[in-house]
């Protein structure tokens, strides 16, 4: 009797994951004689009071829902029509508050099971990297104002070649999933700082290589690098890591409505 009660009351303080009041998941399609570009990465989430917006394809919304970055993210036994369709989703948060960014995870966590269908695995795999470490000099870097929200758009200007970005409280591991693009190996967070930070960085811009363009040469070195050391007080490192992915099983085109 003792181990039905102990099991009840375990059950008993279970919740339900999170989920929007409502939502509105609508495939975003180009008008004649134009295309629609999905950009990768993870998508944005907007949130505005209880009310939630985001577009993109369906590996941005694994990737902005479960906190990953591109390279922790496969899927090759997807339909490729499956992954490639954008859409745009408006939601609506339960309660008049202003949910945090984790809430709103979980929630688009569960709208991507019930309206793509979403099935996965998780995995681990060595990957080659690069590490962010604390500097022997220590960080450059100034804590923002407690209490202060993070501007994840910083001022993005360019001057001589160089062009200078800006950010409000913003995280480490926020800061290096937005400039991701601008490394040819994943970036791990090992610096151990928390809290937001004021940063400034000013380094030569590294632009994608088009199809056919010359590729520079593997010691040519990447700009950021050594921008990231000097200005900012942090180690890059390149080294091998034990990284976990998500393989995504099955997927389907989302359910409208």
């Amino acid at each position: 009797m003792r181990g039905v009660c102990l099991l009840i009351l375990a059950c008993g303080i279970v919740r339900a994951q999170p989920a929007f009041d409502v939502a509105s998941v609508k495939p975003t399609y180009a008008p004649p004689g134009r295309r629609v570009f999905a950009f990768s990465g993870p998508s944005r989430i907007v949130i505005s009071g209880n009310r939630v917006t985001t577009g993109g394809n369906l590996l941005g919304f694994v990737e902005a829902a479960y906190n990953l970055q591109a390279y922790q993210v496969s899927a090759a036994d997807v339909d490729r029509a499956v992954l490639s369709q954008v859409y745009d989703i408006e939601a609506r948060a339960p309660g008049d508050g202003i949910p945090k960014q984790e809430e709103v995870r979980q929630m688009l966590q569960k709208l991507l099971v019930d309206r793509f269908q979403l099935k996965f695995h998780r995995e681990p795999k060595e990957m080659a990297v690069y590490i962010l470490t604390i500097g022997k000099n220590g960080p450059k870097v100034k804590a923002g104002t407690p209490g202060e929200q993070p501007k994840s758009a910083g001022s993005l200007g360019t001057s001589g070649g160089l062009t200078q970005v800006s950010f409000t409280s913003f995280s480490i591991s926020e800061f290096v999933r937005t400039f991701a693009s601008q490394f040819d190996r994943p970036v791990l967070d090992k610096t151990g700082l928390t809290g937001g930070y004021d940063l400034t960085l000013e380094f030569a811009l590294r632009l994608p290589q088009m199809p056919g363009a010359e590729q520079a040469a593997p010691d040519a070195g990447l700009p950021i690098v050594a921008a990231i050391q000097q200005q900012l007080g942090l180690k890059v490192t390149p080294g091998k890591e034990m990284v976990e992915t998500l393989v995504i099983d099955h997927a389907e085109r989302a359910s409208e409505n």
